[in-house]
């Protein structure tokens, strides 16, 4: 049902009470929602745990939606401030994530390119962490979870204009703590 049928006519049908329809929604929105959620908390089960609320709130506001704009971005408010909402409430419980241990180069077999690439992707995670909370969310969202400049803005809430601001301060910053990174690691 969810391929064949445009945004607009399973909000329409969710609205008349159609639990498959929104169900349809629900799929066809998810992951995308749980990209969002995952950005913000690094963890599985929270980010589940909020995209369950996001949804949560968008059937309960489904007739608040008045069609201005895509349904898709007006989601992706919804996570936004859901995903922050979580970040407000653990904060104090937020942990740098660690990169897994069966990626490449963790083996000790494993060619010195891989040792390296995995050194530079630590480096760059660290990196990140640095930034200020919204350039960070910006980069990662952007960067290793691929939404479009646009996508980023409204989950952070802001213009594209301001989006792409974060993005260059964040990349900016990123790319002078890599130089100060190598600079320092020169005999």
């Amino acid at each position: 049902m969810s391929e064949s049928f445009s945004d607009g006519m399973l909000i329409e049908e969710s609205r008349r009470g159609s639990p498959v329809a929104f169900d349809a929604l629900m799929q066809r929105y998810e992951r995308l929602v749980y990209t969002v959620a995952w950005a913000h908390t690094r963890e599985r089960e929270s980010a589940l745990d909020v995209t369950q609320e996001v949804f949560l709130k968008v059937y309960r506001k489904l007739g608040a939606y008045r069609g201005e704009g895509s349904f898709r971005s007006w989601l992706l408010r919804i996570a936004g401030r859901e995903s922050l909402n979580w970040l407000r409430r653990h904060w104090r419980y937020r942990q740098s994530e660690e990169l897994p241990a069966d990626r490449a180069g963790s083996d000790p077999g494993a060619p010195e390119s891989g040792l390296l690439r995995e050194e530079g992707l630590r480096r760059l995670r660290a990196g990140v962490d640095r930034l200020p909370p919204r350039q960070q969310l910006a980069v990662q969202l952007r960067y290793f979870q691929g939404l479009r400049v646009r996508e980023v803005a409204a989950v952070l809430g802001c213009s594209e204009g301001t989006g792409k601001n974060l993005l260059f301060r964040g990349v900016q910053k990123l790319r002078e703590q890599m130089v100060e990174c190598t600079v320092e690691r020169e005999p």
